[in-house]
């Protein structure tokens, strides 16, 4: 293995600017069409440190590399003795023989642990496996001459077929069921694939017995204790060869050198089907729910997820009917963590192919186009979301007719993505259709007419009509608490949405009034960690700070910070939207630099979350170029202000309402730096 110590001074490439020191290490990477360059942070405080077996890596280095010993003579009787016997050592001839076996495996500590492995699993001597080895490798070497260019791989790919041989000649389901594993797992990513991703992808076939043949099993079982028996004695078959390990965060983990080497092997024709199995396991195992957990085991997938589908497009495989539903599952999982562009492309081919087989107006093909407007939208694509958002609304009109239940939902979902763009007329226009139609359908006191009434009150405000807004919303609340209950979670949000029509007409009292009324029904409702009780306590901070309470606004900014934080993660959008409000709290306080570096940490958690053309990014980085310029560091704000405006212009349009801000920001920023010069 070959170790690289880099400093960056010499690397403009990178997508990140970090401000603090740091170390960045890259394990295993042995993969030559993995452009390492791409993901160097920008910067000169920094190191990088690269072990990798490809020798190409050596062109990155700026304070040179060195080639890292193999084991000792003794460390390597040790591990071959220990694996092998269970002994720390061994008499006469047989060390003789344990020593020469070290030399011709290279002292390599993989390929050791591998022999090891196959002579205590078979009771073979070491001599005997020597002859194996030699005969194994030879034939590997003129059938895989192009994967077998080092000492090292000589050494462990042989090792590695020879344990899988040995696999294939056992009798009984577990070898059988080992192979197919081996097959699919070698199109995942090497390291920490989540062993409940099975589980959930078993769980998905009980009811269609099938779908079950893409399964590394060849019998359906519908009982979960004969399922995770099964289960079992693979994962102990594999491990006892030392071709995976089991992790104790319950993940499964191959060596990358294995992991390579398995999926070499397989026979072209069927690399093919194999990678199209491995991608429908995958979409099985995706659960379509929202709890902590299941956020959890999507944000496991994401790396298996990438390079499944990496391998994937190497083999130019298009996207196939009978695979849609595993193609929009893996869009899930990537637009939910931040890979939105890999996201996009996946959601786009399903909408193309469901347009071809089935029609632009049949339901399946409009779920789709629903989702990837919904994509567009959190993409920052506002333009591309809208237009689709618009051909939805005409096709679902056509198809079901105007006062459907799917095109009432989807007209108000439109409403709502105007509103994001800062369209804010045709929002309102929408929200009022919305209003009309289920009045007229489903009667005042229905509550999705009451939640229609509610959201077209913001409408009102974000168009300017405040005294209707605050009307409307006054009046919703009134029914709302009369026909759902006060603790309703529909009357709450309205109540919530009242309140920031108070204050936007001054009423100030009433506003923190209503908020603290709010906080209260939903820790007694839904608890004091809720999100949405996180989400209230953050608006009753802002309600303190405009009332003038600014040591109780700071005091809840702090807990609303630290508790999301903790329930949701730091890149969650509430928890960034509450960490925003905690800098303006700081500036109010006159703690300038808490208020900067909380403002530095937000920009750089949406960068990585959102990308750095998101709009929300965008105005994450415009609060920030406030920072500075209160801190007096009047050049870092003109420079970071005209990276917002430049990117604002390539985003969202010269002409976009945010675009206009910025760009007056920035002309403000110039004439104050030219009177300070």
């Amino acid at each position: 293995m070959i170790g690289f110590g880099k400093t960056v001074n010499s690397v403009r490439q990178g997508l990140v600017k970090v401000p603090y020191s740091w170390l960045l290490v890259f394990d295993n990477a042995d993969d030559p069409t993995v452009p390492l360059a791409e993901y160097f942070p920008d910067g000169e405080q920094g190191d990088i440190i690269i072990l990798s077996q490809n020798k190409d890596c050596q062109k990155y280095h700026t304070v040179g590399c060195e080639e890292l010993g193999k084991m000792a003579e003794e460390d390597a009787k040790l591990l071959l003795c220990k694996t092998a016997y269970g002994k720390d050592d061994l008499p006469g001839t047989q060390a003789d023989m344990a020593r020469r076996l070290i030399s011709v495996l290279g002292h390599l500590a993989l390929a050791l642990a591998q022999a090891g492995a196959y002579i205590r699993e078979t009771s073979c001597t070491m001599e005997e496996y020597l002859q194996i080895y030699y005969r194994r490798q030879i034939e590997l070497k003129t059938s895989f001459p192009e994967h077998s260019d080092t000492d090292f791989r000589h050494a462990v790919y042989t090792t590695c077929q020879m344990s899988i041989d040995k696999i294939s000649l056992m009798l009984g389901d577990a070898s059988t069921n080992a192979l197919k594993m081996i097959r699919l797992m070698c199109f995942y990513h090497h390291d920490c694939f989540p062993l409940e991703a099975f589980f959930q992808a078993w769980k998905s076939t009980v009811e269609s017995p099938e779908e079950a043949v893409w399964l590394p099993w060849p019998k359906m079982m519908t009982n979960s204790r004969d399922f995770r028996h099964s289960f079992q004695a693979t994962m102990i078959l594999l491990s006892s060869f030392s071709l995976l390990k089991r992790g104790t965060n319950n993940s499964l983990s191959f060596h990358s050198s294995i992991h390579e080497w398995c999926r070499k092997t397989i026979e072209e024709d069927e690399r093919y089907i194999c990678c199209q199995r491995a991608i429908i396991l995958l979409g099985r195992s995706v659960p379509w729910a929202f709890t902590t957990a299941d956020y959890k085991l999507r944000g496991q997938m994401v790396p298996h997820v990438l390079v499944c589908v990496r391998h994937w497009n190497e083999m130019h495989g298009c996207v196939e009917q009978g695979t849609l539903e595993d193609w929009a599952a893996l869009a899930l999982v990537l637009s939910e963590n931040g890979t939105r562009n890999n996201s996009l492309e996946s959601n786009t081919d399903v909408v193309r192919l469901r347009k071809y087989k089935l029609g632009a107006d049949h339901p399946d093909t409009l779920v789709s186009m629903c989702n990837l407007a919904a994509q567009y939208s959190e993409a920052g694509r506002q333009v591309d979301a809208l237009n689709l958002g618009d051909e939805i609304l005409r096709l679902m009109k056509h198809k079901l007719g105007a006062s459907h239940p799917d095109t009432i939902a989807w007209t108000n979902n439109l409403s709502n993505r105007y509103s994001e763009a800062g369209r804010q007329e045709h929002a309102m226009e929408l929200g009022a259709k919305v209003f009309r139609l289920r009045e007229r359908k489903l009667g005042m006191e229905n509550p999705d007419t009451l939640v229609a009434m509610s959201n077209l009150a913001v409408r009102y405000s974000e168009a300017g009509r405040r005294e209707d807004a605050l009307k409307l919303g006054e009046e919703v609340v009134g029914l709302m608490k009369d026909r759902l209950g006060a603790d309703h979670h529909d009357t709450l949000s309205s109540m919530s949405n009242l309140a920031v029509r108070y204050s936007e007409a001054g009423r100030q009292e009433d506003a923190l009034k209503l908020g603290e009324e709010v906080v209260g029904l939903m820790k007694d409702r839904l608890g004091a960690d809720h999100q949405n009780t996180l989400s209230s306590m953050s608006n009753l901070a802002v309600r303190y700070s405009e009332a003038g309470r600014q040591e109780d606004a700071l005091k809840l900014g702090e807990e609303v910070v630290g508790l999301m934080k903790d329930r949701l993660g730091a890149d969650n959008h509430n928890t960034l939207s509450a960490m925003s409000n905690l800098a303006v709290r700081y500036s109010e306080a006159g703690r300038q630099e808490d208020a900067l570096k909380l403002g530095e940490e937000v920009m750089q958690l949406m960068k990585c979350k959102l990308g750095v053309e998101h709009p929300d990014t965008l105005t994450s980085m415009s609060n920030l170029v406030f920072r500075y310029h209160q801190a007096s560091r009047h050049g870092d704000a003109l420079q970071l202000g005209e990276e917002v405006l430049r990117l604002s212009k390539l985003r969202l349009g010269a002409d976009h309402p945010d675009t206009l801000t910025f760009s007056k920001n920035v002309t403000y920023l110039r004439g104050f730096r030219s009177e300070q010069t």
